[in-house]
């Protein structure tokens, strides 16, 4: 062999000085007159070529084309020996600061005796800067190793390229095992990171060792001829440690730290050896065939071409490291020691065996151990495999069942409901266009989670009204909702009559103006809010003159509704129902409408829509001439009025919140659901991009290209991701944010006051849904399972009797069952803005208009008492919304036919609309 490792090994081991005839070679070798000249690594250097770092500059020594050793460096001949060993163990001590500026190099140097004849005879060699010497060799602590991340793990496509580049003649791909092009992951790399780092600790500390072994030897030389005393510069040259290593500690380090990199040195041992040749694979780093990748680490002159032989089996590349580690190669020695601690030699860390059968010999015991580690982590893998193909397997037929049902659906929604059929088809085209991953299978809500966040909400509330209720006056009352019938409710005569009334702290009018108590210092803001939030008393009055009798004023009590939950119920149902219709008053000049139609239900109108129509209907009635004019008093002024239009509306709605009630789903969509409740908008990682296009209803493919200008002044062509993160945002929420949104959620959290997005944000949409919003179809099945039936209530006659009417009245309660269901099939084609019957039924019997998610709110119920005391025979039915209660006469009818009950009934609930009295 030759190389740099074998000179080390062949010549450095040997310390016992040059001959004549070394000399003669030296001077004869190629090489020699280029040693003499300069300082490569590895060879002699002379320290007036160093660099202002102390380091000699690389040079590249010609190449040696023979097998000659070429030696190091000349040792000192047997004359000059003697003198210099008696001085060196007195001063080895202080000298490394006596001759620090003259020679910065790792070295044990000596100081010159004042006096000759005080050299002593013989002493033993005193080592004390040997710690100074390991100090200034930066060697990192293994145990102290700089985790890497995951974002240092490579892609395949690099890791094959990295591969493939390493080898002098690169191979086929196919050539090589499927193994070799699995990138490594994190704990791999810093598996091997460490690795090289005890490798490089071992064998610096193996270089040092011998280096003073040869110094040791040496002075023990001198020491045996006391006639000849050294001179203070052969002293140093001999006593430079670093001079005596093979590498320099920066090319050690240089080394073993690019190993890691060397991707086809442990090819061969991580491979299952499908192929007869997959584990005849791995090429030792001092090798001529990794050429590359010394010139990719810039490795010149450490270890290339040491080793002739191109390919190894994992255990032939373990002997042949061994072997030549023995031989006194300091790099495969280093190679060594960097497997054995890679693959984890007599560790349990490995396969749960003792590392890696390849370290370890045939006849070992050892090797039986690996190979059954081994072959038990191949088994498991095997049954871990199966399951998983079983699992993909029954995933790929649920896929294929659910895809089947799926069809089937959609072909029966085709026929039975055109426009259901037509939203689902534009979704999935759009998830098609915009490439929107399939959202996982969302886990369905138990009764159990909606019950733990029911009392969430009810403890935030119940503990909010519970302060307003400790600071309010007990003498003030509740918050009087005076509302006055004449044709009906009407939400906008009631918003146009409140906002224009001043601050009364008993009245409706703190819907709409400031909350705030006393002036200057001691203003307390929102302070009557806390009315806002506690309970109402809705008063529905008549607009009946009933005169000044005392009879009169009693009649006008009895006919007023005491309110214990039913008025309240009514109002807000009316105010969801009503609000899509409300307008901002214009006098003189057209209305605008504060809300717009939408798929599911009704938005608020952009800010700069408000804005354009305002100006044009002042400008109908003269009193905005020019749209400059923005500053206007009366612009100005309905603007603030629109402001607390909104605001008002988010202000019921928190009282809605507060008092349990349900708000209609039509009257928030489920994208402003997401915002003003739960503080979630397009673009948020919890926010699903098929559940924004469900939200929306609307085509968003048809973007795809366009050019749009944003509100920042940007030009961006909408793609896949900025029509999420960016276009829809500012579309849905941005253009309403200004007067709209902002005044709601202000009325929403009274000015930030109740953070309500910190309640809602905890529990997924679908939650806040069922508590708080109603569900979406009305179907007569929704209500025949909340009607429970109460039989023969108060009967007092006999037995035999009440089990006749009994049986009677249980006919009775399945004709009205029927009826429901008949009235729902003869309704479907009704216009979208009229109320069905079942609506007006619900309405009837419990304020609502519509009925809360049974998920959500289980124990509402809708009560049919069949009453004997407090009704007569032929009686219309009769309604307590405070108790959710139908009350029917116990006697039923003269005539029990169902056609006349219908028709009862009908003139019960038709003729009770926009009557939310006692009549």
């Amino acid at each position: 062999m030759s190389g740099n490792g074998s000179q080390w090994g062949n010549g450095w081991g040997s310390s016992k000085g040059w001959n004549s005839s070394q000399q003669q070679q030296q001077q004869s070798h190629p090489r020699a007159s280029w040693q003499a000249s300069s300082s490569s690594r590895g060879g002699p250097r002379d320290p007036s070529r160093r660099g202002d770092d102390g380091r000699v500059p690389r040079q590249h020594p010609p190449p040696v084309h023979n097998e000659e050793r070429i030696p190091r460096r000349p040792k000192l001949d047997p004359h000059h020996q003697a003198t210099a060993t008696s001085s060196f163990s007195s001063s080895v001590a202080q000298s490394m600061y006596t001759t620090k500026k003259e020679d910065p190099q790792m070295m044990v140097t000596t100081a010159t005796p004042t006096k000759k004849e005080e050299v002593p005879t013989k002493s033993e060699p005193s080592f004390s800067t040997t710690s100074s010497i390991v100090n200034q060799v930066k060697v990192e602590d293994p145990n102290q190793t700089t985790n890497l991340t995951d974002s240092s793990v490579m892609s395949p496509a690099d890791w094959e390229q990295k591969l493939l580049s390493q080898f002098r003649f690169p191979p086929e791909k196919y050539h090589l095992p499927a193994e070799a092009f699995v990138p490594d992951n994190v704990n791999r790399m810093n598996k091997k990171k460490e690795a090289s780092e005890v490798a490089i600790q071992k064998v610096m500390k193996k270089m040092r060792d011998k280096a003073l072994r040869e110094v040791q030897e040496e002075q023990d030389d001198e020491d045996d001829d006391d006639s000849y005393v050294s001179s203070d510069s052969e002293r140093k040259q001999r006593n430079r440690l670093s001079d005596r290593f093979p590498y320099e500690a920066i090319q050690i380090k240089d080394f073993f730290n690019a190993v890691p990199d060397c991707l086809p040195f442990t090819m061969g041992f991580d491979v299952f050896g499908l192929r007869d040749k997959d584990e005849e694979n791995c090429l030792c780093p001092c090798g001529k065939d990794l050429f590359p990748w010394h010139n990719q680490h810039r490795l010149e002159g450490v270890g290339i071409n040491h080793c002739k032989n191109s390919k190894y089996t994992p255990m032939g590349l373990m002997r042949h490291l061994r072997t030549e580690g023995e031989k006194g190669c300091i790099l495969h020695y280093g190679l060594t020691i960097y497997m054995e601690h890679l693959y984890c030699k007599n560790s349990h860390n490995y396969r749960g065996g003792v590392g890696h059968k390849a370290l370890y010999e045939m006849n070992d015991a050892n090797y039986k151990i690996a190979v059954a580690a081994e072959k038990r982590e191949l088994h498991h893998e095997i049954l871990v495999g199966r399951q998983k193909l079983e699992e993909e397997k029954a995933r790929r037929m649920q896929l294929e069942h659910r895809q089947i049902q799926q069809t089937e659906q959609l072909e029966f929604l085709q026929k039975t409901n055109k426009d259901a059929f037509q939203k689902i088809k534009q979704l999935e085209e759009d998830k098609k266009a915009l490439h929107i991953e399939e959202k996982g299978k969302t886990p369905v809500l138990s009764k159990f989670e909606l019950d733990c966040y029911r009392k969430s909400m009810d403890a935030y509330f119940g503990l909010a009204k519970a302060v307003a209720s400790s600071k309010l006056e007990t003498e003030e009352g509740p918050l009087c909702v005076e509302v006055h019938q004449e044709n009906g409710f009407s939400l906008q005569n009631f918003f146009n009559k409140w906002s224009s009334r001043r601050k009364d702290k008993k009245t409706a009018s703190l819907l709409f103006c400031d909350l705030n108590y006393g002036q200057g210092k001691r203003e307390m803001k929102n302070f009557h809010g806390m009315k806002i939030i506690s309970k109402w008393n809705v008063q529905f009055k008549n607009e009946i003159n009933y005169g000044r009798t005392a009879e009169a004023k009693e009649q006008k009590v009895l006919d007023t509704a005491i309110d214990e939950g039913g008025p309240t119920r009514e109002f807000l149902s009316q105010c969801w129902m009503q609000m899509g219709d409300l307008k901002l008053p214009v006098e003189g000049g057209t209305d605008v409408s504060l809300f717009e139609k939408h798929t599911h239900g009704w938005v608020p109108i952009t800010d700069e829509m408000l804005r354009t129509k305002l100006k044009a209907a002042l400008k109908e009635n003269g009193r905005l001439s020019d749209d400059s004019e923005s500053d206007d008093s009366e612009y100005a002024g309905k603007i603030e009025q629109a402001r607390m239009y909104y605001r008002a509306i988010g202000r019921i709605m928190l009282h809605a919140l507060a008092s349990g009630n349900t708000i209609w789903s039509s009257s928030m969509t489920p994208l402003y659901q997401n915002w003003l409740l739960r503080g979630c908008r397009p673009g948020d990682e919890d926010y699903h991009k098929e559940d924004i296009l469900k939200h929306l209803g609307e085509k968003m493919r048809k973007f795809l290209g366009v050019v749009h200008e944003f509100k920042d002044g940007t030009e961006e062509v909408l793609n896949e991701e900025n029509i999420f993160t960016k276009f829809i945002p500012e579309q849905y929420l941005s253009s309403r944010e200004d007067i709209c949104l902002e005044s709601m959620k202000e009325g929403l959290t009274l000015g930030g006051d109740y953070n309500l997005p910190g309640i809602f944000r905890t529990m997924p949409l679908e939650a806040v849904q069922k508590l708080i919003f109603s569900c979406p179809v009305l179907t007569a099945q929704a209500i025949i399972d909340i009607l429970v039936p109460d039989y023969c209530v108060g009967w007092e006659g006999s037995k035999e009797d009440g089990k006749g009417h009994r049986r009677m009245q249980e006919d009775f309660f399945r004709d009205l069952c029927d009826i429901l269901k008949e009235r729902e099939h003869r309704e479907k084609e009704l216009p979208s803005d009229k109320l069905s019957f079942l609506c007006l039924f619900v309405a009837f019997c419990t304020g609502y208009a519509f009925l809360p998610d049974p998920m959500g709110n289980p124990n509402f119920k809708i009560n049919v008492w069949f009453n004997f005391p407090e009704t007569r025979k032929d009686d219309y039915p009769v309604s307590h919304t405070c108790d959710n209660m139908l009350t029917l006469p116990g006697y039923l009818y003269t005539n029990p036919d169902r056609d006349n009950f219908e028709r009862i009934l009908d003139e019960s609930i038709y003729g009770s609309v926009g009557r939310l009295d006692m009549n």
